[in-house]
């Protein structure tokens, strides 16, 4: 009797239907933050199926790429509103400066202009944070390179010839509610930023100070030449040759070289009156700081005072950079000094 009954509860027991365990997948998903609006693309990676996403069923199927197709496209893409920015830079004397909002971790930055830049420096919230720049295209850890080159593709496309800003940060929204649950869940975020404000940060003590200007130097060289000081020595030996030839020479200015460098440029000894020149402004590319200068000259034909004119600048800069260049208003380079 047991024995009849021991069977008769092995048949049932095989008669239950046993649940069927789906295949696993993987999904990789990047959260764009454009300033317009948010978008979230994500890749499904694995066997074909159907997943649920709330009242959605997306049917995934085998692809051109590594990633499957998701209801026939490359990957599921998501649209909301836009999220204020959580970073934001400018450019100005210093270079670049970043500011970030509250509650924002930023893992990498990048600028497109031109070519790609890896940006280092981001560092406190709430204050501006003056970056250092370098050759580097952006990379996003948990990103694939065929992902990461799509999305750059994207951004780059609607940049319209303008600087563009990439910022990884913390993802802003939680993974997709996918029914059932992938077996590993990959979140990346980026805040695009396009165009770069001018001056917007910009701090009066870091404006260059110009602390003199003139057409007769004791430089007596032909040819230009410019110069960086980085001590009091040099600063006052510099000193003895832009105001040589001054009855009364004054003494070298005060200058802190634990946060400022001076910058000085001599265009080269002239045989007649007439020549001159003026500081109009700088910018920061890299470690190179550009200090144009307005020249200026007698046209030909005019009458000059037949005497000897040395023109010359020296100007007190902020300690950031480690070559200087003195262009014209063209563009042109006179001289340069440093690394």
């Amino acid at each position: 009797m047991n024995r009849t009954l021991g069977l008769l509860l092995l048949g049932l027991v095989g008669c239950v239907p046993t649940q069927t365990q789906q295949p696993p997948f993987q999904v990789d998903e990047v959260q764009l933050l454009f300033p317009d609006a948010t978008e979230r693309w994500t890749y499904f990676y694995g066997a074909a199926q159907s997943v649920k996403l709330d009242s959605q069923t997306l049917t995934l199927t085998q692809g051109t790429t590594s990633a499957l197709s998701v209801d026939g496209q490359p990957w599921r893409r998501g649209v909301s509103a836009a999220i204020p920015p959580l970073v934001q830079t400018t450019r100005n004397f210093l270079g670049l400066q970043a500011l970030v909002q509250p509650n924002t971790k930023v893992r990498g930055a990048w600028l497109y202009d031109s070519r790609w830049f890896s940006l280092s420096g981001i560092g406190s919230v709430g204050t501006p944070q003056t970056l250092t720049q370098s050759p580097g295209t952006p990379s996003f850890q948990a990103l694939t390179q065929d992902e990461t080159n799509g999305v750059l593709r994207e951004i780059l496309s609607r940049a319209a010839g303008r600087p563009t800003m990439l910022y990884e940060v913390n993802p802003p929204l939680p993974a997709l509610a996918l029914d059932p649950p992938p077996s590993r869940y990959n979140l990346t975020a980026v805040a695009v930023q396009y165009g770069l404000g001018v001056e917007a940060l910009m701090q009066t003590s870091a404006q260059p100070r110009v602390l003199a200007q003139g057409a007769n130097a004791a430089y007596t060289d032909p040819g230009p030449m410019a110069y960086i000081v980085a001590d009091a020595g040099t600063l006052a030996a510099l000193w003895r040759t832009a105001n040589g030839n001054q009855l009364t020479p004054s003494a070298a200015p005060a200058v802190n070289f634990g946060a400022s460098r001076v910058v000085a440029f001599f265009w080269g000894q002239k045989n007649t009156g007439g020549y001159g020149l003026q500081f109009v402004g700088s910018a920061l590319s890299g470690s190179t700081l550009q200090v144009r200068l307005r020249l200026s000259m007698p046209a030909p034909g005019n009458m000059t005072t037949q005497s000897l004119t040395s023109p010359f600048v020296v100007l007190e800069v902020p300690a950031i950079f480690s070559r200087v260049e003195f262009v014209d208003d063209a563009g042109q380079l006179l001289a340069s000094a440093g690394k």
